[in-house]
């Protein structure tokens, strides 16, 4: 199985590129999740994909009417520190996300690099 995927151009819709793998797959189980979750709630949810190319994952984004009632539910494989298919409100799961090992890593990997590039000023000696 695969899915298309389609973004907005110039002239409207065209073709991005094809997705399969695992997140195609997650993706499937994620909205089957999702339809039990919300089924026979008064609340609407607008289903969306969400793509977190800095934490390499992908998360199913139920957008809810109104502020503060967007659910994310991580895809498999998700990053270190969340669980897959597990149904979280929106500002909870991005709070995990920036307090991940990979959040760390990539803030001590670009601290390193500046100090690596800064240039002295004078030298002493």
């Amino acid at each position: 199985m695969a899915a298309a995927e389609v973004v907005d151009g110039p002239a409207g819709p065209v073709f991005s590129h094809l997705t399969a793998g695992p997140f195609l797959d997650s993706t499937v189980r994620a909205l089957r999740q999702a339809w039990q979750l919300t089924h026979g709630t008064p609340g609407r949810y607008e289903p969306r994909l969400l793509s977190l190319p800095e934490h390499y994952a992908s998360a199913l984004w139920l957008h809810g009417a109104q502020p503060g009632e967007d659910l994310l539910v991580p895809l498999a494989p998700a990053p270190l520190g969340v669980a897959a298919h597990q149904v979280l409100p929106a500002a909870e799961l991005l709070a995990r996300l920036e307090r991940s090992p990979a959040a760390a890593a990539r803030t001590a990997t670009a601290v390193a690099a500046a100090a690596a590039a800064a240039q002295p000023t004078a030298l002493i000696g």
